[in-house]
């Protein structure tokens, strides 16, 4: 009979996939207490669902959001053809008419999904007295 190994920490795994001579890494885990992979998080565990929408709404609007989208960097970022939007707001409204999928709510990440294949890169954070975790929702009605 063959015995398990024994599982690797979250430090050890850490630290062995940091080493690895790669410019981009993505590491998904479908794990228990996979959250102690973040070592800020390993000293709280907690259980994870899914919310319904009510509740992730609830909880969204609960905390302080401080977010900013901008067209570009710094650099020259296109107005587009005369006349019409700019390639920026065409792909902004193209997201809000998507009412957020199924559900009907869009996030600041589903939003930057829309922007990601533009010319120049939109740049999108948070600022000021903004609280992790925080997004604003677009949500059609």
């Amino acid at each position: 009979m063959m015995m398990p190994r024994p599982p690797i920490s979250p430090n050890r795994l850490r630290s062995n996939i940091n080493n690895i001579p790669s410019n981009h890494i993505f590491l998904s885990m479908d794990v228990c207490f996979g959250g102690t992979f973040d070592a800020v998080l390993a000293a709280s565990r907690g259980s994870y669902t899914e919310a319904d929408d009510e509740t992730f709404i609830a909880k969204k609007l609960s905390l302080k959001t401080r977010k900013y989208l901008t067209s570009g960097s710094k650099e020259y970022v296109s107005d587009g053809i005369a006349g019409q939007h700019s390639p920026f707001a065409r792909k902004f409204l193209e997201a809000l008419k998507s009412n957020g999928g199924g559900d009907r709510i869009l996030t600041l990440t589903e939003l930057n999904l829309f922007m990601e294949r533009l010319q120049t890169t939109p740049r999108a954070g948070d600022f000021g007295d903004n609280d992790k975790g925080s997004d604003f929702l677009f949500i059609a009605r």
